[in-house]
């Protein structure tokens, strides 16, 4: 019996063993998982900053788009449009993205648009007031 008692308690002391080195190698796996996945998340976050450093995705995706030629003809008082950081003059011809196009376009008709209101040019009601005018000498 004493046998028997001593082989079952370093089966015991064996199987407390065996169970410490399981939860040892778990918790190293379990680390090793950890790591992995931050270092996925930490690669990802690295992409996404890579691309928004060297501009949006989208504003790559529209210098893809053709060019457009554009001539800036602005209203007298108005030499230049400055948009996006980059200077547009008068009476010069650019080659930019269509969506510039479009907006240096409304830039120039708002311009005209403008000196036309202010200086009543090229507008046949601007500044007339109406008259009560009767081509008849005899009343």
């Amino acid at each position: 019996m004493a046998r028997n008692l001593t082989d079952t308690l370093a089966s015991g002391l064996d199987d407390t063993l065996k169970l410490s080195d399981l939860k040892a190698k778990k918790s190293a796996l379990e680390k090793r998982r950890d790591e992995r996945r931050l270092a996925e998340e930490i690669e990802e976050l690295e992409r996404e900053l890579a691309a928004q450093e060297s501009g949006d995705l989208v504003i790559a995706e529209l210098e893809q788009l053709p060019k457009v030629s554009v001539t800036v003809d602005l209203a007298d008082f108005a030499d230049r449009i400055v948009l996006d950081g980059r200077t547009y003059f008068h009476g010069q011809t650019y080659l930019v993205r269509p969506d510039t196009a479009t907006m240096l376009s409304s830039q120039c008709d708002l311009t005209h648009r403008h000196d036309r209101e202010v200086h009543g040019r090229n507008s046949s009601s601007a500044y007339r007031r109406s008259a009560n005018i009767t081509l008849n000498p005899a009343a």
